[in-house]
Protein backbone atom coordinates (compact mmCIF):
# COMPACT_ATOMS: atom_id res chain seq x y z
CA UNK A 1 0.00 0.00 0.00
CA UNK A 2 0.93 3.64 -0.38
CA UNK A 3 1.04 5.96 2.64
CA UNK A 4 1.00 9.72 2.46
CA UNK A 5 1.67 12.67 4.76
CA UNK A 6 1.08 16.39 4.48
CA UNK A 7 3.95 18.77 5.14
CA UNK A 8 3.64 22.18 6.78
CA UNK A 9 3.63 23.90 3.40
CA UNK A 10 0.64 21.81 2.36
CA UNK A 11 2.49 19.55 -0.09
CA UNK A 12 2.26 15.77 0.12
CA UNK A 13 4.84 13.03 0.36
CA UNK A 14 4.30 9.35 -0.45
CA UNK A 15 5.98 6.09 0.54
CA UNK A 16 5.46 2.39 -0.04
CA UNK A 17 4.54 0.04 2.80
CA UNK A 18 5.02 -3.67 2.12
CA UNK A 19 4.15 -6.51 4.50
CA UNK A 20 7.14 -8.72 5.21
CA UNK A 21 5.35 -11.59 6.93
CA UNK A 22 5.10 -12.81 10.52
CA UNK A 23 7.10 -11.06 13.19
CA UNK A 24 9.29 -9.33 10.63
CA UNK A 25 6.78 -6.53 10.32
CA UNK A 26 6.56 -4.07 7.45
CA UNK A 27 9.08 -2.60 5.06
CA UNK A 28 8.92 1.08 4.27
CA UNK A 29 10.44 2.94 1.35
CA UNK A 30 11.77 6.49 1.39
CA UNK A 31 9.32 9.37 1.04
CA UNK A 32 8.74 10.64 -2.51
CA UNK A 33 7.23 13.81 -3.91
CA UNK A 34 5.35 11.82 -6.55
CA UNK A 35 2.89 9.04 -5.78
CA UNK A 36 3.91 7.25 -8.97
CA UNK A 37 7.47 6.84 -7.69
CA UNK A 38 6.21 5.36 -4.43
CA UNK A 39 4.08 2.90 -6.39
CA UNK A 40 7.08 1.85 -8.48
CA UNK A 41 9.11 1.39 -5.31
CA UNK A 42 6.33 -0.79 -3.88
CA UNK A 43 6.50 -3.05 -6.94
CA UNK A 44 10.30 -3.25 -6.65
CA UNK A 45 10.20 -4.11 -2.93
CA UNK A 46 7.66 -6.87 -3.52
CA UNK A 47 9.80 -8.27 -6.33
CA UNK A 48 12.88 -8.28 -4.08
CA UNK A 49 11.01 -10.04 -1.26
CA UNK A 50 9.57 -12.71 -3.54
CA UNK A 51 12.98 -13.49 -5.06
CA UNK A 52 15.05 -13.31 -1.90
CA UNK A 53 16.84 -10.18 -3.06
CA UNK A 54 15.69 -7.78 -0.36
CA UNK A 55 18.43 -6.16 1.71
CA UNK A 56 17.55 -4.42 4.93
CA UNK A 57 19.87 -1.47 4.68
CA UNK A 58 22.19 -0.51 7.49
CA UNK A 59 21.16 2.30 9.82
CA UNK A 60 24.77 3.25 10.46
CA UNK A 61 25.80 6.83 9.86
CA UNK A 62 28.75 7.64 7.61
CA UNK A 63 31.04 8.37 10.58
CA UNK A 64 30.51 4.82 11.86
CA UNK A 65 30.93 3.30 8.41
CA UNK A 66 34.18 5.16 7.81
CA UNK A 67 35.63 4.00 11.13
CA UNK A 68 34.73 0.38 10.33
CA UNK A 69 36.41 0.73 6.92
CA UNK A 70 39.48 2.27 8.54
CA UNK A 71 39.70 -0.56 11.10
CA UNK A 72 38.95 -3.56 8.88
CA UNK A 73 39.85 -2.79 5.26
CA UNK A 74 42.31 0.08 5.03
CA UNK A 75 45.17 -1.49 7.10
CA UNK A 76 45.49 -4.26 4.50
CA UNK A 77 46.27 -1.80 1.72
CA UNK A 78 48.19 1.08 3.28
CA UNK A 79 50.75 1.95 5.94
CA UNK A 80 50.40 4.01 9.12
CA UNK A 81 51.19 7.33 7.48
CA UNK A 82 48.64 6.75 4.73
CA UNK A 83 46.03 5.77 7.34
CA UNK A 84 46.62 9.04 9.17
CA UNK A 85 46.28 10.90 5.88
CA UNK A 86 42.98 9.16 5.09
CA UNK A 87 41.70 10.08 8.55
CA UNK A 88 42.65 13.72 7.97
CA UNK A 89 40.94 13.73 4.55
CA UNK A 90 37.74 12.48 6.12
CA UNK A 91 37.79 14.62 9.28
CA UNK A 92 38.52 17.88 7.48
CA UNK A 93 36.44 17.63 4.32
CA UNK A 94 33.82 14.85 4.42
CA UNK A 95 32.78 14.51 8.05
CA UNK A 96 31.61 18.15 8.51
CA UNK A 97 29.23 17.82 5.56
CA UNK A 98 28.04 14.20 5.53
CA UNK A 99 29.39 12.46 8.62
CA UNK A 100 26.18 12.47 10.68
CA UNK A 101 24.00 11.22 7.82
CA UNK A 102 22.78 7.65 7.51
CA UNK A 103 24.90 5.79 5.01
CA UNK A 104 21.95 4.78 2.81
CA UNK A 105 20.38 8.24 2.83
CA UNK A 106 23.18 10.16 1.10
CA UNK A 107 22.30 10.97 -2.51
CA UNK A 108 24.56 11.29 -5.53
CA UNK A 109 23.66 14.93 -6.11
CA UNK A 110 24.69 15.80 -2.53
CA UNK A 111 28.18 14.39 -3.06
CA UNK A 112 28.35 16.08 -6.47
CA UNK A 113 27.41 19.34 -4.78
CA UNK A 114 30.15 18.86 -2.18
CA UNK A 115 32.81 18.31 -4.83
CA UNK A 116 31.57 21.39 -6.69
CA UNK A 117 31.81 23.39 -3.47
CA UNK A 118 35.41 22.28 -3.00
CA UNK A 119 36.24 23.36 -6.57
CA UNK A 120 34.73 26.80 -5.94
CA UNK A 121 36.86 27.05 -2.78
CA UNK A 122 39.91 26.56 -4.98
CA UNK A 123 40.73 22.96 -4.16
CA UNK A 124 42.71 21.12 -6.85
CA UNK A 125 40.84 18.47 -8.83
CA UNK A 126 43.53 15.93 -7.93
CA UNK A 127 42.77 16.46 -4.23
CA UNK A 128 39.02 16.12 -4.73
CA UNK A 129 39.65 12.86 -6.59
CA UNK A 130 41.39 11.53 -3.45
CA UNK A 131 38.30 12.30 -1.36
CA UNK A 132 36.09 10.72 -4.02
CA UNK A 133 38.21 7.56 -4.02
CA UNK A 134 38.14 7.33 -0.22
CA UNK A 135 34.36 7.68 0.00
CA UNK A 136 33.91 5.22 -2.85
CA UNK A 137 35.96 2.60 -1.01
CA UNK A 138 33.79 2.95 2.08
CA UNK A 139 30.59 2.44 0.10
CA UNK A 140 32.00 -0.48 -1.89
CA UNK A 141 32.94 -2.26 1.33
CA UNK A 142 29.41 -1.93 2.73
CA UNK A 143 27.87 -3.11 -0.54
CA UNK A 144 30.14 -6.16 -0.48
CA UNK A 145 28.96 -6.88 3.07
CA UNK A 146 25.30 -6.63 2.04
CA UNK A 147 24.69 -3.62 4.27
CA UNK A 148 23.41 -1.26 1.57
CA UNK A 149 21.94 -1.63 -1.93
CA UNK A 150 23.47 1.18 -3.92
CA UNK A 151 26.64 3.22 -4.11
CA UNK A 152 25.78 6.91 -4.62
CA UNK A 153 29.30 7.48 -5.98
CA UNK A 154 28.24 5.54 -9.10
CA UNK A 155 26.16 8.58 -10.05
CA UNK A 156 28.82 11.18 -9.25
CA UNK A 157 31.15 12.64 -11.83
CA UNK A 158 34.53 13.14 -10.27
CA UNK A 159 36.43 16.14 -11.66
CA UNK A 160 39.01 15.48 -14.37
CA UNK A 161 42.59 15.14 -13.21
CA UNK A 162 44.78 18.10 -14.03
CA UNK A 163 47.64 16.21 -15.61
CA UNK A 164 50.76 18.23 -16.19
CA UNK A 165 53.14 17.36 -18.98
CA UNK A 166 55.97 15.62 -17.16
CA UNK A 167 59.58 16.55 -17.87
CA UNK A 168 61.15 13.43 -19.38
CA UNK A 169 64.29 12.39 -21.20
CA UNK A 170 64.59 10.92 -24.63
CA UNK A 171 66.65 7.78 -25.20
CA UNK A 172 69.92 9.67 -25.72
CA UNK A 173 69.49 11.85 -22.62
CA UNK A 174 68.63 8.85 -20.44
CA UNK A 175 71.75 7.03 -21.68
CA UNK A 176 73.94 10.07 -20.94
CA UNK A 177 72.53 10.28 -17.42
CA UNK A 178 73.20 6.59 -16.69
CA UNK A 179 76.77 6.95 -17.93
CA UNK A 180 77.26 9.88 -15.55
CA UNK A 181 75.82 7.91 -12.62
CA UNK A 182 77.77 4.71 -13.35
CA UNK A 183 79.99 3.68 -10.47
CA UNK A 184 77.84 5.37 -7.83
CA UNK A 185 75.77 3.29 -5.41
CA UNK A 186 72.59 5.00 -6.65
CA UNK A 187 73.17 3.83 -10.23
CA UNK A 188 71.11 0.65 -9.94
CA UNK A 189 68.08 2.57 -8.61
CA UNK A 190 68.21 4.87 -11.64
CA UNK A 191 68.80 1.92 -13.99
CA UNK A 192 65.73 0.10 -12.63
CA UNK A 193 63.51 3.19 -12.88
CA UNK A 194 64.52 3.87 -16.48
CA UNK A 195 64.50 0.24 -17.63
CA UNK A 196 61.28 -0.92 -15.97
CA UNK A 197 59.12 2.13 -15.22
CA UNK A 198 58.68 1.16 -11.56
CA UNK A 199 57.43 3.71 -9.05
CA UNK A 200 60.20 4.84 -6.72
CA UNK A 201 58.73 3.00 -3.69
CA UNK A 202 58.49 -0.17 -5.81
CA UNK A 203 62.13 0.17 -6.83
CA UNK A 204 63.20 0.79 -3.24
CA UNK A 205 61.36 -2.34 -2.12
CA UNK A 206 62.59 -4.55 -4.95
CA UNK A 207 64.27 -7.65 -3.51
CA UNK A 208 66.32 -10.36 -5.17
CA UNK A 209 63.67 -13.02 -4.62
CA UNK A 210 61.41 -11.03 -6.98
CA UNK A 211 63.78 -11.59 -9.90
CA UNK A 212 62.56 -14.63 -11.84
CA UNK A 213 65.36 -15.75 -14.15
CA UNK A 214 63.24 -18.59 -15.55
CA UNK A 215 60.33 -16.47 -16.78
CA UNK A 216 62.63 -13.46 -17.38
CA UNK A 217 60.61 -11.10 -15.23
CA UNK A 218 60.44 -8.92 -12.14
CA UNK A 219 57.54 -9.59 -9.79
CA UNK A 220 56.16 -6.31 -8.47
CA UNK A 221 53.95 -6.96 -5.42
CA UNK A 222 55.50 -4.89 -2.65
CA UNK A 223 56.98 -1.48 -1.90
CA UNK A 224 59.20 0.24 0.65
CA UNK A 225 57.80 2.62 3.27
CA UNK A 226 60.56 5.08 4.09
CA UNK A 227 59.07 6.52 7.26
CA UNK A 228 58.38 3.09 8.67
CA UNK A 229 61.65 1.64 7.32
CA UNK A 230 60.00 -1.56 6.13
CA UNK A 231 58.66 -3.40 3.11
CA UNK A 232 54.87 -3.67 2.89
CA UNK A 233 53.18 -6.46 0.89
CA UNK A 234 51.06 -4.23 -1.32
CA UNK A 235 51.37 -1.74 -4.16
CA UNK A 236 49.54 1.51 -4.98
CA UNK A 237 46.55 -0.33 -6.50
CA UNK A 238 45.62 -3.93 -7.22
CA UNK A 239 46.50 -3.31 -10.87
CA UNK A 240 49.99 -2.26 -9.76
CA UNK A 241 50.75 -5.87 -8.84
CA UNK A 242 52.34 -7.14 -12.01
CA UNK A 243 55.18 -8.98 -13.70
CA UNK A 244 57.55 -6.93 -15.82
CA UNK A 245 59.26 -8.81 -18.63
CA UNK A 246 63.03 -8.48 -18.97
CA UNK A 247 65.40 -9.32 -21.79
CA UNK A 248 68.22 -11.81 -21.28
CA UNK A 249 70.78 -8.99 -21.32
CA UNK A 250 68.84 -7.18 -18.57
CA UNK A 251 68.76 -10.37 -16.50
CA UNK A 252 72.52 -10.81 -16.99
CA UNK A 253 73.11 -7.17 -16.02
CA UNK A 254 71.17 -7.59 -12.78
CA UNK A 255 72.94 -10.83 -11.86
CA UNK A 256 76.33 -9.22 -12.52
CA UNK A 257 75.31 -6.35 -10.24
CA UNK A 258 74.41 -8.83 -7.50
CA UNK A 259 77.90 -10.31 -7.67
CA UNK A 260 79.43 -6.85 -7.30
CA UNK A 261 77.37 -5.76 -4.28
CA UNK A 262 79.76 -5.00 -1.42
CA UNK A 263 77.48 -6.47 1.22
CA UNK A 264 74.97 -9.31 1.22
CA UNK A 265 71.54 -7.72 1.09
CA UNK A 266 68.01 -8.63 0.02
CA UNK A 267 67.62 -5.32 -1.83
CA UNK A 268 68.46 -4.96 -5.52
CA UNK A 269 68.77 -1.16 -5.25
CA UNK A 270 70.90 -0.80 -2.13
CA UNK A 271 73.41 1.57 -0.58
CA UNK A 272 76.85 0.44 0.55
CA UNK A 273 75.24 -0.53 3.89
CA UNK A 274 72.65 -2.76 2.22
CA UNK A 275 69.59 -0.55 2.71
CA UNK A 276 67.43 1.22 0.10
CA UNK A 277 68.48 4.72 -0.93
CA UNK A 278 66.33 7.45 0.58
CA UNK A 279 64.33 9.55 -1.87
CA UNK A 280 65.87 12.81 -0.63
CA UNK A 281 69.36 11.55 -1.38
CA UNK A 282 68.30 10.19 -4.77
CA UNK A 283 66.97 13.62 -5.72
CA UNK A 284 70.34 15.18 -4.87
CA UNK A 285 72.17 12.57 -6.93
CA UNK A 286 69.75 13.12 -9.82
CA UNK A 287 70.48 16.86 -9.86
CA UNK A 288 74.23 16.26 -9.63
CA UNK A 289 74.48 13.76 -12.47
CA UNK A 290 72.01 15.64 -14.70
CA UNK A 291 74.13 18.78 -14.39
CA UNK A 292 77.32 16.82 -15.06
CA UNK A 293 76.01 15.44 -18.37
CA UNK A 294 74.00 18.54 -19.32
CA UNK A 295 70.52 17.00 -19.49
CA UNK A 296 67.28 18.46 -18.01
CA UNK A 297 66.67 17.68 -14.34
CA UNK A 298 63.74 15.29 -13.97
CA UNK A 299 62.02 13.97 -10.88
CA UNK A 300 62.29 10.36 -9.76
CA UNK A 301 58.74 9.88 -11.02
CA UNK A 302 59.87 11.60 -14.22
CA UNK A 303 62.17 8.63 -14.83
CA UNK A 304 59.12 6.36 -14.71
CA UNK A 305 57.46 8.68 -17.23
CA UNK A 306 60.62 8.54 -19.34
CA UNK A 307 60.25 4.76 -19.58
CA UNK A 308 56.61 5.12 -20.63
CA UNK A 309 57.40 7.89 -23.11
CA UNK A 310 60.13 5.85 -24.79
CA UNK A 311 57.73 2.91 -25.10
CA UNK A 312 55.17 5.24 -26.70
CA UNK A 313 57.80 6.61 -29.10
CA UNK A 314 58.65 3.02 -30.04
CA UNK A 315 55.00 2.59 -31.07
CA UNK A 316 54.19 0.04 -28.37
CA UNK A 317 50.42 -0.55 -27.85
CA UNK A 318 48.87 1.67 -25.17
CA UNK A 319 47.37 -1.40 -23.45
CA UNK A 320 50.84 -2.93 -23.09
CA UNK A 321 52.25 0.32 -21.65
CA UNK A 322 49.33 0.45 -19.19
CA UNK A 323 49.98 -3.09 -17.97
CA UNK A 324 53.74 -2.64 -17.74
CA UNK A 325 53.41 0.55 -15.69
CA UNK A 326 50.57 -0.83 -13.56
CA UNK A 327 48.07 1.91 -14.34
CA UNK A 328 44.58 1.20 -13.05
CA UNK A 329 42.90 3.01 -15.94
CA UNK A 330 44.08 3.18 -19.55
CA UNK A 331 42.97 6.84 -19.54
CA UNK A 332 45.88 7.57 -17.20
CA UNK A 333 48.28 6.05 -19.71
CA UNK A 334 46.74 8.05 -22.56
CA UNK A 335 46.80 11.32 -20.62
CA UNK A 336 50.46 10.94 -19.72
CA UNK A 337 51.96 9.54 -22.91
CA UNK A 338 49.82 10.44 -25.91
CA UNK A 339 51.66 13.78 -26.14
CA UNK A 340 54.90 11.93 -26.81
CA UNK A 341 53.55 10.67 -30.10
CA UNK A 342 53.05 14.06 -31.82
CA UNK A 343 55.83 13.23 -34.25
CA UNK A 344 53.95 10.04 -35.13
CA UNK A 345 50.83 12.10 -35.86
CA UNK A 346 52.83 14.26 -38.27
CA UNK A 347 54.29 11.19 -39.96
CA UNK A 348 50.79 9.71 -40.30
CA UNK A 349 49.49 12.93 -41.87
CA UNK A 350 52.35 12.92 -44.37
CA UNK A 351 51.84 9.26 -45.27
CA UNK A 352 48.11 9.81 -45.74
CA UNK A 353 48.70 12.84 -47.94
CA UNK A 354 51.20 10.94 -50.07
CA UNK A 355 48.86 7.97 -50.43
CA UNK A 356 45.59 9.85 -50.97
CA UNK A 357 46.86 12.51 -53.32
CA UNK A 358 49.30 10.43 -55.38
Amino acid sequence: MIQDKVLKDGTKRFRAKVYNGGAKGNIYSSWFKQKKKAQLEEIELKHQLQNGLYIKESTKILNEAFQIYLDLIAPDRMGNEALKQQQAYYDNHIKPNLGSRHLASIKSYEIQSLWKQKQVEGMANSTIIKYHTLLNRVYKAFIDWGEIKENPLDGVRKPPANYKTAVTWNKEQASKFLKAAKGHSSFMTFWVLLNTGLRIAEAQGLTWDKLDTVSHSLIVDQQYKEREKRIVPWTKTNQSKREISLSQSQIDFLLAHKEKQLITTEYICATETGNPHLKGNLRKYTNRFAQQCNVPIVTLHGMRHTHGSILADMGEPVKYIQERLGHKDVKTTLNFYIHTQKSHHQQTATRFDNFFNS
